[in-house]
C-alpha cells in the first residue's frame, strides 16, 4: 500500500513537472514570436509565402498588413529568413539613419545571384572599398559636378521633343532611346545608334530579367538550390550571366580604349583620368567598372519609368497639363523652350515633377538592408541577420506627411498658398541608409 502511494505521488510530481516544463517551453516560444513585430502567421519552413499574393504589388500588401496590425513595422518569414518591413518615415529614419551602422550591411539575395546581378556597387557591404568608391563618385558627380551634366540633359530633351513631333505614336520607344542615349553619353561619353543600339537593348533586357526574377516560380528556384541544376534553369542562368556582365564590361572596355585618344568628357573619363594620375590598380579598375555599370543600368530604368509616369498623369489630368503649360509660357513668352536657368521661376512645374515621383515612385520598395546585431524598435525585437526593407510607396502615401487624398495626383500639395514651393514637405527622392 505504501509503495502504491509513493508511486502515485511520483507519478503526480512527474505529471506536474512535465506540465510546468511544457508551459515554460510554450511561453518561451510564444514570447520569442510575440517579441518580433506583428505579422501574419505563416506555416513551417515556407513561412508567409502563401500570405502574399503574386497578383498584387507587394508594397501595397505590406502597407495593408501594417494598417491591419496597427504597427509601422511588420514581420514576415520566408524559408526561415526574417523580413522586417518599415512602413513609415519615422521607422526608416530611426533604423537606417540614426542606427545606420546596424542596418548598413546588404543581405545575400538568392534572386540577385540567380540573375548574376550582384556586381552593382549598392550590393556591396557597408564600408568596403567598392561601396566607399561608389558613394564618393555619386556625391562628386551628382552634387559637385551636376552643372557639367545640364547641357547634355537639355540637348537630350530637345532631341526627344523633335522625335516626338515626328513620330508621337512611338513615344515609349523614343523615351527608352533618349534615356539610354543620355546615360551612355554622360557616363561613358558614348554615341549611340539611331535605332536598336546594342548597349541600350542590353540594359533594357537586364532590367527585364531582374523584374522577371521576382515572379513566384523563379523565387522558388532561387530559394531551393536543387532546382538550379535543372538543364533549362542552368541554360537560362548562363544567358543572364553573360548579359549582365556584358552590360558592365563592354562600355567600360570602350571607355578605356577611347580615353587614350580623343574622347567626350564624361563621368567615366574624369574618373579614369583621376585613377591613372595616381596609378590605378586592377582592383581600382574593377571597382570603377562596377560603379559606372551601376549608373548606366539604374539611370536607364529610372529615367524611363519617371517619364512614362509623367505621360500617364498628364493624359489623366489635362487641366494640370494646361496649367503647367501656362506656367512655362508665362516665363518663356511661348517663344522658346525652358532651360534649367528657368527652374526657380517655375514652382508649379517643379511641383508636378515632385508629385510624379511621389504618386508613382520608381522604386516603390527600398533596397534591402541586413542587421549586423540584434536591435529593438518600439519594443519589437529585430534579430541579427534579418532583412529590413523600407516601404517607399507606403511612406509617400502617408497623409501625415503629404496631406489628404494621397492616392490622387495633386501637385498643389507641394506648394504654399502663394504658389511658392513648400520646402517643409519631405522630398520624394527618399533614399534610406548609408
Amino acid at each position: 500500500m505504501a509503495t502504491l502511494l509513493v508511486n502515485s505521488n511520483v507519478n503526480a510530481y512527474t505529471i506536474i513537472a512535465g506540465l510546468l516544463v511544457t508551459a515554460t517551453i510554450y511561453k518561451i516560444i510564444k514570447d520569442s514570436r510575440t517579441s518580433l513585430p506583428p505579422g501574419p502567421r505563416g506555416i513551417p519552413v515556407l513561412g508567409n509565402i502563401f500570405n502574399t499574393s503574386p497578383y498584387r504589388p507587394l508594397w501595397v500588401q505590406f502597407k495593408e498588413f501594417g494598417q491591419y496590425y496597427g504597427s509601422d513595422i511588420i514581420c514576415l518569414k520566408f524559408f526561415g529568413t526574417t523580413v522586417i518591413i518599415a512602413n513609415s518615415l519615422k521607422a526608416t529614419s530611426e533604423l537606417f539613419v540614426k542606427r545606420g551602422t546596424i542596418y548598413s550591411n546588404k543581405p545575400v539575395l538568392p534572386l540577385i545571384k540567380l540573375v548574376s546581378f550582384e556586381w552593382p556597387f549598392p550590393m556591396s557591404q557597408y564600408n568596403d572599398e567598392t561601396w566607399k568608391a561608389g558613394r564618393k563618385l555619386f556625391r562628386q558627380e551628382m552634387e559637385g559636378n551636376r552643372s557639367l551634366l545640364r547641357p547634355e540633359e537639355e540637348l537630350a530633351s530637345r532631341k526627344l521633343l523633335k522625335r516626338l513631333l515626328e513620330a508621337p505614336e512611338q513615344f515609349h520607344k523614343l523615351l527608352r532611346h533618349m534615356a539610354g542615349e543620355l546615360i551612355l553619353s554622360t557616363t561613358y561619353g558614348m554615341d549611340v545608334l539611331p535605332e536598336n543600339d546594342p548597349n541600350i537593348n542590353r540594359a533594357e533586357q537586364v532590367i527585364k530579367d531582374i523584374s522577371d526574377a521576382f515572379n513566384p516560380g523563379l523565387f522558388l528556384v532561387s530559394m531551393l538550390p536543387i532546382l538550379k541544376r535543372l538543364p533549362s534553369i542552368k541554360r537560362k542562368t548562363e544567358e543572364w550571366k553573360k548579359l549582365s556582365y556584358d552590360l558592365r564590361d563592354l562600355p567600360f572596355e570602350w571607355l578605356k580604349k577611347t580615353a587614350d585618344g580623343t574622347y567626350r568628357p564624361s563621368v567615366g573619363s574624369r574618373s579614369l583620368a583621376e585613377l591613372r594620375d595616381r596609378g590605378e590598380t586592377p582592383d581600382d579598375m574593377a571597382r570603377l567598372a562596377d560603379i559606372l555599370g551601376t549608373m548606366f543600368a539604374a539611370g536607364s530604368d529610372t529615367t524611363v519609368s519617371s517619364l512614362l509616369s509623367f505621360f500617364l498623369v498628364m493624359a489623366m489630368n489635362p487641366e494640370i497639363l494646361r496649367k503647367g503649360q501656362a506656367a512655362i509660357d508665362s516665363v518663356t513668352g511661348g517663344k522658346r523652350l525652358p532651360t534649367f536657368a528657368d527652374r526657380d521661376d517655375l514652382p508649379y512645374v517643379e511641383a508636378i515633377a515632385k508629385e510624379v515621383l511621389r504618386w508613382n515612385p520608381v522604386g516603390p520598395i527600398g533596397s534591402p538592408h541586413a542587421t549586423s546585431q540584434d536591435d529593438v524598435y518600439n519594443g519589437w525585437m529585430i534579430p541579427k541577420g534579418s532583412i529590413v526593407i523600407g516601404n517607399t510607396w507606403a511612406i509617400l502615401r502617408d497623409e501625415n506627411l503629404y496631406g489628404p487624398e494621397t492616392d490622387k495626383f495633386i501637385p498643389e500639395r507641394f506648394l504654399n498658398v502663394d504658389g511658392s514651393l513648400n520646402l517643409t514637405i519631405p522630398d520624394t527622392d527618399v533614399a534610406f541608409g548609408k
